[in-house]
């Protein structure tokens, strides 16, 4: 992204940070922003620092869960601007029963949109400890729910919610998709 932080990119009159923010702090009675060098968290959000630091996204979700005071967590990438609030309700009810519920679909796992339970910690502690770094690494060693997309499509029927921007293309064509759908405020105000 050419040297800028995905979390600061513009996005429906804020950033994408504040933008999720917002999505899981209407469903979260608690919202923790992991990692992030120079970037503030939201007004809604607390910022947690990493435990062990330069591990990427495993070692945010340790750092969240160790951080956290409810028992279930989500995990919602700072790169995923079509997350919904109802999605990460339909998430946050099917992963009752287990220690974690991960979207599966066709394209494949996203552990970045995703609820897990504190119980994961002695797993992902001991991946970081081996140096496998991997986010899925520890899935084998919990009871995981793997969300179909047949299962998350009532709630969001494109499954736009993982759609996460990787680069600058994906940014652009983020911005097409919310235009299109007038999820995004970023037009002119009318002329009077």
């Amino acid at each position: 992204m050419d040297g800028r932080h995905k979390a600061l990119l513009p996005w429906a009159g804020s950033t994408l940070l504040e933008h999720i923010a917002a999505q899981v702090g209407a469903v979260a009675r608690e919202v923790l922003v992991v990692g992030g060098d120079g970037v503030e968290a939201p007004a809604e959000a607390a910022k947690v620092s990493d435990v062990f630091s330069g591990c990427g996204p495993l070692g945010g979700l340790h750092a969240g869960l160790s951080a956290a005071r409810f028992q279930r967590c989500l995990a919602v990438a700072c790169d995923m601007p079509f997350v919904r609030p109802h999605v990460l309700r339909a998430l946050l009810e099917l992963s009752a029963g287990y220690d974690a519920a991960v979207p599966r679909a066709v394209d494949g796992l996203h552990p970045l949109l995703a609820v897990y339970s504190r119980r994961c910690l002695p797993p992902i502690e001991e991946q970081l400890g081996d140096g496998d770094r991997r986010m899925i690494s520890f899935l084998g060693r919990v009871r995981v729910r793997w969300v179909t997309a047949r299962e998350l499509r009532p709630f969001d029927p494109d499954l736009r919610s993982l759609f996460n921007i990787n680069a600058w293309q994906d940014y652009l064509r983020a911005r097409e998709i919310a235009r299109a759908a007038c999820d995004l405020d970023s037009r002119t105000p009318p002329q009077r």
